[in-house]
C-alpha cells in the first residue's frame, strides 16, 4: 500500500515536470544545451568540436535540443513537489463558518458539585456562552476540549440541542473550591459514552498552557475557540483567558 503511494505520488511530479518541458526545453536549447552538453563530454574526457558538415550540424542541434529537454525535466522535477502542494492547497475548499457562536465566560463561578466521590463540595466552574446564530435547529450538539496540538479531544458535556437563536451556557472545566493535593488545578470529568455521565472520582488534571475548545453538532460545521490557562502563585488561582487570533 505504502509503495503504492509513493508511486503514485512520482507518477504525478513526472508527469508535472513533463508538462512544458519541451517548450522550455526548445527556448533555452542554446543557453542551456550547449553549455550542458560541452560538461557531459569534458566529464568523459572528449572536447566538441566545431561542425564541418550538415550532418554533424543537425547531430548538434540534436544533442543540444537533448540536453535542454534532461536538464529542463530534471530541474522541473525537483520542484514538482511544492507545485503540487501549492495545487492541493489551492483546491481545498475554505471551511465552511459555524453557525455555533462560542465565547468564553469571564472568571468562574461557584457550584455544589456532588461528584466529588458522592460528596458535596464547592466546585468553581469554568464556562463558555453558546449561541445558535443560524437558521437551523441543531441536535446533538457536544463540547470538547484538547491540548493544543494534539488530537484527542476529550468531550466535556453529552448531547443537547440548540434552536435559533438560543443561548446556552456549558461548563468545560472545574476546579475544587477546597484544593487538596491538586492544589485547585481545574480538571474534567471523563464521561461514559454510554449515557455521558462522569466517571466517579475519574478525571484529567489541566496544566498551563493553550487548549481548544471545540462544540460540533450534525448540522453545523465545528466552533473553536482557542484559550490559555494560566496560574497565579501569589494566590493559587487559576484562570482561562482567551487566546487572540
Amino acid at each position: 500500500m505504502r509503495i503504492r503511494l509513493y508511486a503514485g505520488f512520482w507518477w504525478a511530479c513526472v508527469k508535472d515536470a513533463a508538462e512544458g518541458t519541451v517548450d522550455r526545453a526548445n527556448g533555452w536549447a542554446w543557453l542551456v544545451g550547449v553549455p550542458g552538453a560541452w560538461l557531459v563530454w569534458w566529464i568523459f574526457g572528449y572536447r566538441l568540436m566545431a561542425p564541418d558538415t550538415l550532418s554533424q550540424i543537425v547531430s548538434y542541434g540534436l544533442m543540444f535540443a537533448g540536453t535542454a529537454w534532461v536538464i529542463t525535466f530534471s530541474v522541473r522535477l525537483v520542484g514538482s513537489p511544492a507545485r503540487l502542494y501549492e495545487k492541493l492547497k489551492q483546491a481545498i475548499p475554505a471551511p465552511l463558518p459555524s453557525d455555533i457562536s462560542i465565547t468564553l465566560n469571564d472568571g468562574s463561578a461557584i457550584e455544589m458539585n456532588s461528584e466529588f466521590y458522592g460528596k458535596e463540595r464547592p466546585a468553581y466552574v469554568f464556562t463558555v456562552h453558546l449561541i445558535n446564530v443560524g437558521t437551523l435547529f441543531l441536535q446533538k450538539c457536544q463540547v470538547l476540549i484538547v491540548e493544543k496540538g494534539r488530537t484527542n479531544y476529550h468531550p466535556v458535556t453529552g448531547f443537547f440541542d440548540l434552536r435559533r437563536g438560543q443561548h446556552e451556557d456549558k461548563v468545560f472545566a472545574r476546579a475544587d473550591a477546597i484544593p487538596t493535593s491538586s492544589e485547585g488545578r481545574p480538571f474534567v470529568y471523563f464521561l461514559k459514552r454510554s449515557d455521558w455521565t462522569s466517571e466517579e472520582g475519574a478525571g484529567w488534571l489541566l496544566h498551563q498552557g493553550i487548549y481548544e475548545i471545540r462544540v460540533l453538532s450534525d448540522l453545523s460545521a465545528p466552533a473553536t475557540l482557542e484559550v490559555e490557562l494560566k496560574h497565579y502563585p501569589e494566590d493559587g488561582s487559576w484562570e482561562f483567558t482567551r487566546v487572540a487570533n
